[in-house]
């Protein structure tokens, strides 16, 4: 929640969708208070058990460290190393884009077909020696893809 500088009324977070104005007019602080206090008083409706399980279920899709682990410690969450290795793919690809890419003036000359393919082989190449680049370092597509439990 923010408040107003100007008056003793606050603003709750929350913005409607369409309309883009607050959900809630400004409202006194035990307004706002008795408000929350209401809201969260029938816990057994419908909709609370509906936002309970996709609370439960989003929670088992979570991309958050595993229990025991010191987010602190990069030899423990893995990030070092896997960082590392996208950096030295990243400086290979910029090497190999660099010499493929050759000098301004056969950049400047020539037709916009001859550019627009020269271009497109410099992509894909550098695309294809990032790639090659992570393989070798023992990268595979199933370490890009997220792991739940």
């Amino acid at each position: 929640m923010q408040t107003r500088e100007d008056s003793e009324l606050w603003v709750a977070d929350g913005v409607h969708a369409t309309t883009g104005r607050y959900l809630l007019d400004p409202l006194p602080a035990e307004a706002l208070a008795e408000l929350a206090a209401r809201a969260t008083s029938h816990t057994d409706s419908a909709e609370t058990q509906l936002l309970t399980a996709r609370a439960g279920r989003d929670a088992l899709l979570s991309f958050g460290l595993a229990e025991g682990i010191d987010r602190g410690d990069l030899s423990q969450t893995g990030w070092g190393a896997f960082l590392g290795r996208l950096v030295v793919a990243v400086i290979v690809m910029g090497v190999a884009i660099g010499f493929a890419a050759g000098p301004a003036d056969a950049w400047l000359s020539g037709s916009v077909f001859w550019r627009v393919m020269r271009l497109t082989g410099v992509v894909v190449l550098g695309a294809a020696v990032y790639f090659a680049a992570l393989a070798l370092m023992g990268f595979r597509p199933r370490d890009f893809q997220k792991r739940v439990g």
